[in-house]
This record gives C-alpha cells, sequence and structure tokens, in this order.
C-alpha cells in the first residue's frame, strides 16, 4: 500500500528559537494526530539551521484534505514562527514506511 508523503524544508523568522518553535508544535502535533489518513510525522533542524518536516498520509486524498484544515485551523500558529520566504515542499509517494 503506497501513500503520500509531503517534505517542507524551512527556516524559522529571525528571533524565533529552537526551543519556541518546538513548544508551538506540541499543538501542531495534537492536531496532526486528529487528522484521518495521518500517519507519521518527523521533524528535525540541520546543523545549518534549517528544519525538515516529513509528514507520511495514508493517501493524496487524506494529505490533500489535512492541508485544506490546516489553513484553516492552524496556519496563524505556525506562520509568525516560519521565514515564509525561506518554505520548499515536495511532495511523493511513499512505498515502504517503517517504525521499530
Amino acid at each position: 500500500m503506497s501513500g503520500k508523503v509531503e517534505l517542507v524544508r524551512f527556516r524559522l523568522s529571525q528571533g524565533r528559537t529552537t526551543a519556541e518553535w518546538l513548544e508551538s508544535n506540541k499543538k501542531l502535533d495534537a492536531w496532526l494526530q486528529r487528522q484521518p489518513g495521518f500517519r507519521l510525522r518527523s521533524l528535525s533542524e540541520t546543523s545549518k539551521g534549517e528544519w525538515i518536516d516529513l509528514l507520511c498520509w495514508e493517501s493524496g486524498e487524506a494529505a490533500e484534505l489535512a492541508g485544506e484544515r490546516f489553513e484553516a485551523e492552524m496556519s496563524g500558529q505556525c506562520e509568525p514562527m516560519i521565514d515564509i520566504a525561506s518554505i520548499q515542499c515536495e511532495q511523493g509517494r511513499s512505498h515502504v514506511l517503517l517504525q521499530q
């Protein structure tokens, strides 16, 4: 069974800290877990200060619906924390999702 993968790379807004971003993500994580078709999220920070947010969904339809809901329900919380000009998004199909 294949699913949908979203890979988002970005930087925080100037003056925002890792601690602030991680604290604000508690609400986002809780929101994601309530979304139909949500499978997995990995949020990582590189040594150069770039963030990598990997989201896995059951299907493209689940990802699309969550994206619409995100805009309406969560974007106001996240956008002030992120340098909007730095956002790079990619989407693809997942073929293997392995968790230990």
